[in-house]
């Protein structure tokens, strides 16, 4: 089977989960030897790494930024239809060309809708795997018809685009997944005496909480309770992180707290290995929770905000901890009883590495995902 991959961002250009997430199917599903294309834009700001997967061809254009911790777009008008009219030619020339049996589409953001309907109108059916809290386009312009089926990481994001208006009812969970055998070291060691070692890793901007660890942070510090925590992550708002530094001095945080910037995955698994806890503090409706199967997988206790799809990859007290949104004194206290509590925090560790090897490989969601590819294209 050939499968077009179509989405806006796609590692080693990388601003989040979506295209990461994305780039493990595709991934995955040219392991098992499906014959594969990737039509992707182009952001050399986020290029992390050269380009080396032949079949990637970024000639997609983009009519937005991630910029200063949130978005900027062109304003509608000619310049942005053409952008859009561009990718829509872009896509019909990958149909032509390459003639799938089906498309996985990821991102529409900033390369606009229309590429689906584009596909749709060729008569190849879509699986559109929709990533974000918003699927690109309005309700009433949801695609109709046998050709395009929505997916979604979790059944909370699924009853949110219902409840929206989108007719998304039979829309499939299809998990995301993670790679959780390179993060896996073995079962979780004894923590060894001194501070609590806490890790933060997303994004360094506000909508993913670090200020509400940081506030975490303040509070354990005049309780005395002894941390050592590294921040690690990319970030498109200098100001906010010039801002946390601040933060670290008024509070004579400096020697509990460093700032490592983005780390490449094998920097990022090391990190992982030499930490007690991931703290995830976000304050919007996370999809799934990749970040957290990664660190569970690498036998860290998880603590994370109850927020979006959370709770279906954390089970409160077994396999990891959740704390209310936003609520900072509340992580505190767990955190305090965690470093109190070395035995119980092994334990919930060791239940949640069970729980993401046996449950969020890659390979595990992708045969979810490839029955669903499979049974589009027959029904199609």
């Amino acid at each position: 089977m050939r499968i077009l991959i179509i989405t806006n961002l796609y590692p080693p250009q990388e601003l989040g989960g979506y295209g990461r997430y994305i780039a493990g199917y595709g991934g995955e599903l040219a392991r098992r030897g499906y014959d594969l294309r990737i039509l992707a834009g182009d952001m050399p700001a986020l290029q992390k790494a050269p380009d080396r997967n032949p079949a990637l061809h970024r000639d997609l254009r983009l009519y937005g930024n991630w910029t200063d911790g949130g978005i900027s777009l062109l304003p509608e008008g000619r310049e942005r239809d053409d952008i859009v009219a561009a990718n829509v030619a872009a896509t019909r020339h990958a149909l032509a060309d390459f003639q799938p049996d089906v498309v996985l589409f990821g991102n529409p953001d900033f390369i606009s809708w229309r590429c689906i309907e584009a596909v749709i109108t060729a008569g190849v059916p879509v699986l559109h795997h929709i990533g974000n809290n918003d699927p690109g386009f309005d309700p009433a312009d949801t695609p109709a018809g046998p050709l395009y089926q929505p997916a979604v990481p979790s059944a909370f994001l699924r009853e949110k685009f219902m409840a929206a208006g989108y007719p998304f009812a039979g829309a499939s969970v299809i998990w995301p997944g993670a790679d959780v055998a390179a993060f896996d070291a073995g079962p979780p060691q004894p923590r060894p005496p001194g501070p609590l070692r806490l890790v933060y890793a997303s994004l360094m901007l506000p909508y993913k909480g670090p200020q509400v660890l940081m506030g975490a942070l303040a509070v354990l510090k005049a309780t005395n309770v002894a941390i050592d925590c590294v921040f690690a992550g990319d970030s498109t708002d200098p100001g906010f992180v010039a801002g946390m530094n601040a933060f670290v001095t008024r509070q004579g945080l400096g020697g509990r707290i460093r700032f490592v910037g983005y780390l490449e995955p094998d920097r990022l698994r090391a990190l992982y290995h030499e930490r007690d806890v991931l703290v995830f503090p976000s304050i919007f409706d996370e999809p799934w929770g990749i970040s957290q199967a990664e660190a569970m997988a690498a036998g860290l206790c998880v603590v994370s905000s109850d927020v979006g799809g959370i709770p279906e990859v954390i089970e409160n007290g077994v396999t990891g901890f959740t704390f209310p949104r936003e609520d900072a004194m509340s992580l505190s206290r767990l955190l305090t009883s965690l470093s109190r509590d070395p035995e119980r925090l092994n334990r919930v560790a060791s239940a949640g590495r069970m729980q993401a090897l046996k449950n969020y490989a890659i390979p595990a969601c992708v045969d979810r995902l490839e029955q669903e590819l499979h049974a589009l294209v027959a029904r199609s």
